[in-house]
């Protein structure tokens, strides 16, 4: 009986070390990661739960963890701790092309006839007295706004 009893004890032992539970989480915002796959050396498939926790049962010597949004892990049942970090895939776009066509405006602004005779004028087709009054009493606030930009640029 009491053979039957320490044989009892030692192979619920040796179960008990073939077992690992764990967590997988997100390097970045320390959020758990649902629905990755874990992939064993012996064929087997783990997936975890919603808080990203898996439980092992049985020997292995290596594993890979994936998940759509981040970088594959491999590592060996050595490495394994209870908590495992993965880094998320960061998805860049080298060149954008943005291509269009002009947009009519016309139709978004109704214009009453004398709006019309307005746009129509031709502003070289005379003497412009507004603008002639402008020119000569210039503003400097353009030459000081560009001074402002050439030293920013400088000290940029």
């Amino acid at each position: 009986m009491r053979i039957l009893f320490i044989s009892l004890l030692i192979v619920t032992s040796m179960s008990a070390f073939a077992q690992k539970r764990g967590v997988i989480i997100d390097i970045e915002t320390r959020v758990p990661i649902g629905d990755a796959r874990l992939f064993l050396s012996t064929n087997k498939e783990v997936d975890t739960n919603y808080r990203g926790e898996f439980h092992i049962v049985g020997d292995f010597n290596s594993l890979s963890i994936v998940h759509p949004k981040y970088l594959t892990r491999k590592m060996t049942c050595a490495e394994m701790t209870d908590t495992i970090f993965l880094i998320p895939i960061m998805n860049e776009l080298s060149e954008v092309v943005v291509w269009g066509k002009k947009k009519d405006i016309s139709a978004q602004f109704a214009l009453n006839p004398f709006d019309l005779k307005l746009a129509s004028i031709n502003p070289n087709s005379g003497i412009n007295l507004l603008g002639l009054l402008g020119y000569m009493f210039k503003s400097h606030k353009k030459e000081k706004q560009q001074e402002r930009n050439k030293e920013v640029l400088k000290n940029y």
